[in-house]
């Protein structure tokens, strides 16, 4: 492709405006001209040509403008140092793409006090630029959408974009793919995502997660494909939350899912331990099925008032607190019959 020719520059133009839209209208960001290896279902794309040569375009708004027609759009790749025109328009920028840990000089994350959108390319995280990115995420700020494949860390700290009610954070996406573990929070001090309105997150990776998490967010879904251990209180009073789908996961907590009381849709298949107050209060619950279960904890479903029926294979009365179903309907259906246990 050759930026001189009219119709290669042309149809350049037309591939990022279109790209920009598909960001726009998705409301995440996909690297697909970077990622074409991890990602088949990419476009193909002239992908050594865009990572050379893009930066040329997005070296000041006024050029940004001039491609996108959209001049809080600000793409980093290899500028040894930005433009007065970009530091100063700092300000104004909404949406900030990192190729690699590239920070140029005049890169001042702090100035960055309209940005909503944060997407890093590739590359290892610098202890610097992470510091950088949880101080952006912690209130009072923008930041909505943050889409980090390589954190450097496996172990996402307790407080890495903890907020507090006075100061809220606005973190509502996040992605990241190479975090195993969410450390502990502690209740009412800190937690990974204290006081933000996360609605989606994405941890491909993550294998535990930890006490206090997701507490009081307006998260609707979870999905966690590689979790095998659910701390105690790692997602109570998560009042919007409909589905729990945890296909590796092995134990679940005390108070885990503590009030949740639109959780309607769960999937446990190879947990073998439910502790003390689970699913307290989980009023939506009808049916659930744990094929694997071997132990439930007192009080595990207290309060689940609209719970029908459970399916527990491997249970025995030993291993079944008396009081596990306390205050649930008298008309539940525990699937297969435990010898030696009698509800209500």
């Amino acid at each position: 492709m050759d930026l001189t020719d009219p119709s290669d520059r042309k149809h350049l133009l037309l591939r990022l405006r279109a790209l920009r839209a598909q960001c726009a209208a998705s409301n995440r960001f996909i690297y697909t001209y970077f990622a074409t290896r991890s990602n088949p279902r990419a476009p193909k794309f002239p992908t050594k040509f865009f990572a050379t040569e893009m930066h040329k375009f997005f070296s000041s708004p006024t050029k940004v403008a001039r491609v996108f027609k959209d001049p809080t759009f600000l793409f980093l790749q290899d500028q040894p140092s930005l433009s007065q025109e970009t530091i100063n328009a700092l300000g104004t920028i909404t949406t900030l793409i990192l190729v690699k840990n590239y920070t140029p000089h005049g890169l001042d994350f702090a100035q960055l006090t309209a940005l909503q959108k944060l997407v890093m390319l590739d590359g290892d995280m610098t202890d610097a630029l992470r510091t950088a990115i949880q101080n952006l995420a912690k209130g009072p700020r923008k930041l909505q959408y943050l889409n980090i494949p390589h954190w450097g860390t496996p172990i996402l700290a307790a407080d890495a974009f903890s907020c507090t009610s006075s100061k809220p954070g606005s973190l509502a996406h996040v992605t990241m793919n190479d975090i195993t573990e969410i450390a502990n929070g502690v209740l009412y001090q800190f937690a990974a995502f204290a006081y933000n309105p996360i609605t989606s997150v994405s941890f491909p990776s993550l294998t535990r997660i930890g006490e206090q998490t997701f507490r009081d967010t307006p998260l609707r879904s979870a999905y966690f494909p590689a979790v095998v251990t659910i701390e105690g209180t790692a997602f109570p009073h998560c009042q919007m939350l409909t589905s729990a789908i945890f296909p590796m996961a092995k134990s679940i907590g005390s108070s885990a899912f503590h009030n949740c009381q639109s959780l309607k849709t769960t999937s446990f298949p190879l947990v073998t331990k439910i502790n003390t107050h689970a699913f307290f209060n989980c009023l939506s619950l009808n049916s659930v099925s744990f094929p694997e279960a071997t132990y439930i904890g007192n009080t595990a479903f207290i309060h689940c008032r609209t719970l029908t029926s459970i399916y527990i294979p491997k249970m025995t009365a030993a291993n079944l607190a008396a009081n596990a179903f306390q205050y649930c309907p008298s008309t539940l259906v525990i699937s297969p019959p435990v010898p030696g246990y009698t509800f209500p």
